[in-house]
């Protein structure tokens, strides 16, 4: 192995050709070359997709049919109020109204779909030894521990009425809030998942010639002998070139969370925070496994999908038109760059779009030098 005078990071691998002997080049035959690369397609290169829409049907299947509430599948209770109404959110999200009733040490909460401004109110004007009847699903609760005294469980309304106010809520109202959720929000979230995740195997299977190579997949275990650079990317550039989906994704989760009082908008804002912590976690972590390889079959990129899948893409050199390189404001005050490798494609208004690998030290050199190797390849093909 051989270090390319000023090329710093970059490592330079001699190794031998097909039928050209030694070349700092390894200029090789075009046939051998891409029948060393292009396998066959593994069910692992879709684990990520297939993850996905297992995951979006497996939600829909669970939700699609909500167990609606009556007085048959319910407990009913008649009691006076012990102590007056206690409000507060569970999780910071979720608003709950509640009491304690004569003869039970539990606690009894409108939330979720039997929570609204209204019923609050109302509920807010009980006082000590008023009475109520309320509805109660016995099969689902929660329990409390108290600082002080023993545990209680915290069970919901399912509907109540009392002689002061009359009905607070009907069961028909409960399960109307249950069948929204079953027919629009759970469905649409299933589809959104199912969605992503045939994109991607639309995607991989329409760029099914770069796509599907194991080739350093286990680079660790891999010779060195066809390599010319192993590239790593700079860690503060390949982070901060990510960091825009997460940033958008927390932005609009807390906006969602500190403007809107609807629930389901609530669960909405936390899961875009969620999303945005995580992907924050992801990049951080899988930095140290992102690696760019070029051999004498063209540009592999190694990379690791948001649900860890490794994958690795291949750019051949024949497919290569155009390489150049950009630079980003954050890397103005180091010596990085991003190369930038269009190999014909381009997105529904006619832009091209690149492949790209980011952050990487002397940038120029490598531009140059993949720019030589097409050329020779080229030169080699006319020779012919």
């Amino acid at each position: 192995m051989d270090t390319v005078a000023g090329v710093g990071q970059f490592h330079y691998f001699r190794g031998v050709s097909k039928g050209y002997g030694h070349s700092p080049y390894l200029i090789v035959d075009s046939h051998y070359c891409m029948s060393e690369s292009r396998n066959k397609r593994r069910l692992s290169d879709f684990g990520d997709s297939i993850f996905l829409i297992v995951l979006g049907i497996g939600f829909f299947w669970m939700t699609r049919s909500p167990e609606l509430k009556d007085i048959t599948n319910t407990s009913t209770i008649s009691s006076i109020l012990t102590t007056s109404p206690k409000s507060g959110v569970h999780g910071e999200s979720q608003d709950y109204i509640g009491f304690h009733l004569a003869g039970h040490d539990d606690f009894f909460e409108f939330t979720k779909c039997s929570y609204n401004n209204r019923i609050r109110l109302r509920i807010e004007a009980l006082q000590v030894g008023d009475s109520i009847t309320i509805h109660i699903n016995k099969s689902s609760s929660s329990t409390t521990y108290p600082r002080s005294g023993k545990k209680y469980f915290t069970y919901r309304i399912c509907a109540a009425s009392s002689p002061k106010h009359g009905s607070y809520l009907e069961f028909s109202q409960y399960n109307y809030c249950l069948e929204k959720k079953a027919s629009i929000w759970y469905p649409l979230l299933c589809g959104v998942l199912i969605l992503i995740g045939l994109f991607q195997i639309g995607k991989k299977l329409k760029d099914k010639d770069n796509f599907f190579s194991t080739k350093y997949l286990h680079l660790d275990e891999q010779g060195s002998e066809e390599i010319y650079f192993r590239l790593h990317p700079s860690k503060t550039s390949y982070f901060m070139s990510k960091l825009v989906g997460p940033i958008i994704s927390l932005i609009v989760g807390l906006l969602l969370l500190i403007f809107t009082d609807s629930i389901t908008w609530n669960y909405i804002g936390y899961g875009a925070v969620g999303l945005g912590i995580y992907l924050i976690l992801h990049y951080l972590r899988i930095h140290s496994k992102i690696f760019y390889i070029l051999d004498n079959e063209g540009v592999h990129i190694k990379n690791v999908t948001t649900f860890f899948q490794e994958e690795i893409k291949a750019i051949h050199y024949n497919s290569i038109q155009e390489v150049t390189s950009k630079r980003k404001y954050y890397q103005y005050d180091s010596k990085v760059g991003t190369v930038l490798i269009y190999s014909g494609k381009t997105d529904d208004e006619g832009d091209k779009i690149y492949d790209k690998l980011i952050g990487i030290e002397k940038y120029s050199e490598v531009v140059d030098f993949i720019s030589k190797l097409i050329k020779n390849r080229k030169n080699t093909t006319v020779n012919k």
